[in-house]
């Protein structure tokens, strides 16, 4: 047992620090999202409160607003561990810049087919990393309506499969 204890490297501490940190790190990030989304539903006078501290704080997913015509309005900070981009990266781009060459055509039709109609969906569908590596990625997709009932963006809650 003395053994055992012995050789314990010297930056045990540290990493159980390190691990912290990089969990109190994320829920940081994740209150300056949850204040950015409130600004732009506030702005955007959107009709239905969506429950982003949970997505955000709590299930840890990554959350993509984007505007009528599918270009980014915004993305949480945690959208760089699912696929390398920055958010100012991606901002003012389709979501289509995930989708690839061995991207289901069949998903994407359904995709296409829930926005214009503007119903929800969920789908997995492959993705593919800044670095060309490939992901299968959960979207939970929701219109969001203002209080006039105007369509002014779709907003995705995603995790990685």
């Amino acid at each position: 047992m003395k053994n055992k204890i012995r050789n314990i490297p010297a930056s045990a501490p540290l990493l159980c620090w390190d691990i912290f940190m990089e969990g109190y790190h994320r829920k940081i990030q994740a209150a300056a999202d949850l204040h950015r989304l409130r600004i732009l539903s506030e702005r955007s006078k959107w009709s239905f409160g969506w429950g982003f501290e949970r997505q955000l704080m709590q299930l840890n997913k990554t959350v993509i607003v984007t505007d009528t015509s599918l270009q980014i309005a915004y993305a949480s900070s945690n959208v760089l561990a699912m696929n390398g981009y920055e958010p100012s990266e991606i901002i003012g781009r389709r979501s289509a810049m995930f989708q690839g060459k061995d991207t289901s055509a069949q998903t994407r039709s359904m995709i296409r087919e829930a926005v214009a109609a503007r119903q929800p969906f969920v789908a997995d569908i492959l993705n593919y990393r800044k670095s060309g590596e490939r992901y299968m990625c959960h979207i939970e997709a929701f219109p969001l309506f203002n209080l006039q009932q105007k369509l002014v963006h779709f907003i995705a809650f995603e995790n990685l499969v």
